[in-house]
């Protein structure tokens, strides 16, 4: 089965910019696009698609609960939420709620390339499902992209995971069993290490160590 990507924005240059860009890289794929958020719908309704982009901002979905609703109708579809929004509570919400990747459009086409990649191999980027396994051969050459990233420990790798899957300090404290203090200090020293301001600027980080491993 070929692999459909959908694309929604309501600004349609985006979309046939989007749509070219895909075509360029991956010319046996099935892209549609729409810039009407009914035809959105009916769509989504008669079709299954492997990868969603879109950007809900400034459209008729009113708000990040869509995201939600939408990974129940499609569970396996990906969802990339491709925006100008740098609103940072909105942007963990909408992680939250269903979007597998998260990518703001001054970025480079490359890195919508990579992610789309990323995507269709069902790798993707720290989210929960994601198991960091602890370095066990501390003598392995080390590939030179991954120096900068390897900089933070396993553990700490783990808590980026769930931070950037919107959870808050009590809730990583829970899933792994620490003090709410000891979560608070690994955080501020991860994004002390990634050079990182809030959690927007962690993202970029994490998914471009990521993507230059493609």
């Amino acid at each position: 089965m070929k692999n459909k990507i959908l694309i929604f924005d309501i600004f349609y240059v985006i979309c046939i910019a989007l749509h070219s860009i895909i075509k360029s890289k991956y010319p046996k794929y099935e892209v549609y696009i729409t810039s009407d958020y009914k035809t959105l719908k009916e769509l989504l309704n008669k079709n299954e698609y492997n990868i969603l982009i879109i950007d809900i901002f400034n459209s008729e979905i009113t708000n990040t609960s869509y995201f939600k609703e939408l990974k129940k109708k499609h569970p396996k579809m990906k969802n990339i939420l491709f925006t100008e929004n740098k609103n940072e509570i909105i942007l963990t919400k909408c992680m939250k709620d269903g979007i597998d990747i998260y990518i703001h459009k001054t970025s480079y086409e490359q890195k919508i390339i990579n992610a789309i990649h990323l995507l269709i191999e069902e790798k993707k980027y720290f989210t929960k499902n994601v198991k960091i396994k602890p370095q066990q051969n501390s003598n392995r050459k080390i590939d030179k992209k991954n120096k900068q990233l390897l900089k933070l420990s396993s553990r700490e790798i783990q808590i980026a995971s769930l931070i950037l899957n919107g959870k808050n300090i009590t809730s990583i404290s829970e899933i792994l069993n620490i003090s709410n203090s000891t979560v608070s200090t690994f955080k501020k020293r991860i994004f002390l290490k990634t050079n990182s301001n809030n959690i927007i600027d962690l993202d970029n980080y994490f998914n471009k160590k990521r993507i230059t491993n493609h």
